[in-house]
């Protein structure tokens, strides 16, 4: 990349605005006023073209580096001007540092260090949910979380997630597959058994996932997520604050919260991750049940995911106007 635009700058130029910027800007033009496009996670506009349709999302992979600086970016600042949300800001700078920064890690190490810090770098989110966190190792799985993994962190007393997250890491998609193989395998010879799932839309089955986005609600919506990294983020601030009263420095405490306004918050979103805990478990609740059918299930789960997103849109709008 350095090298075109060292040697042949304008012609260089011209392609990546035609090619990339161009289409990145109609695209967001088409999408912003869908409701979706606001849902989709962040990571999935950085690096994906996003197509929507009335009944379906696609999506098409950006080039590397350039997709982010020339596509992503101009992407984000449009979305800065048309939300004015001060977040925007923050991601923003993110991107552009990510577009022009190679990585500094050994990709050897990184499923390895996502693991120890339980956060995925890729996707900017845990690897194991916050809601599962403080079970035991071998209990630490989600619902896509393969049959094999479960097995394997039972064997070994590990987070059949973070199992998950390695194969992921070091084999990718033909990993992925093999688990899945092995998993129809398991359950074909009865070594396991699980309740019925729910049936899969278009965007779950196999290679035809890898160029469609499964619709953003519940746990995979943007919403949701910035209520969680909200939540993290001011619960250590309250803590801190607290910590200051209890040992007499009230005038400190005081102090610190003026400098960061956000941090009473966390009484809003405290009570808003009670409720998501609770939809989360009406969900386990519907994936164990041996008598509701695989259609029933994928239509009320879908119900409360829905219920999830809304109630996060909600109470961002609340926190936003409450700082206007």
């Amino acid at each position: 990349m350095v090298r075109n635009f060292k040697e042949r700058p304008f012609q260089t130029l011209w392609k990546v605005l035609i090619g990339i910027t161009l289409p990145s800007i109609l695209l967001y033009l088409a999408n912003r006023d869908d409701p979706r496009w606001k849902e989709i996670p962040q990571w999935q506009k950085d690096i994906f073209w996003i197509i929507l349709t009335p009944d379906h999302i696609y999506r098409i992979p950006k080039p590397f580096e350039l997709g982010v600086i020339f596509g992503s970016v101009p992407e984000r600042a449009l979305e800065v001007m048309d939300t004015k949300d001060p977040q925007m800001f923050n991601e923003l700078r993110n991107a552009v540092a990510s577009g022009f920064t190679p990585g500094m890690l050994p990709t050897a190490l990184i499923p390895i260090i996502e693991n120890i810090t339980n956060y995925s770098f890729f996707f900017d989110r845990p690897i194991v949910s916050r809601g599962k966190e403080n079970l035991p190792p071998a209990e630490q799985a989600g619902p896509y979380t393969t049959e094999v993994s479960k097995m394997l962190g039972q064997a070994l007393n590990y987070s059949p997630a973070k199992i998950d997250n390695l194969v992921s890491g070091y084999s990718g998609g033909l990993g992925k597959y093999a688990q899945s193989g092995i998993d129809s395998i398991l359950k074909g010879t009865g070594v396991t058994h699980e309740p019925v799932q729910p049936a899969k839309s278009l965007s779950e089955m196999p290679v035809i996932k890898a160029f469609m986005i499964r619709e953003p609600i519940g746990s995979g919506s943007e919403s949701v997520n910035r209520i969680y990294n909200m939540y993290a983020e001011t619960n250590q601030q309250m803590t801190y604050a607290k910590q200051l009263i209890k040992e007499d420095r009230g005038d400190e405490a005081v102090a610190y919260v003026k400098s960061h306004p956000n941090t009473l918050d966390a009484i809003v979103l405290t009570a808003t991750i009670g409720s998501f805990s609770e939809l989360n478990k009406v969900v386990d609740a519907i994936r164990i049940s041996d008598t509701l059918s695989a259609e029933e299930k994928q239509k009320k789960i879908k119900a409360v995911g829905e219920l999830q997103t809304n109630l996060a849109r909600k109470v961002l709008e609340e926190l936003k106007d409450q700082k206007q």
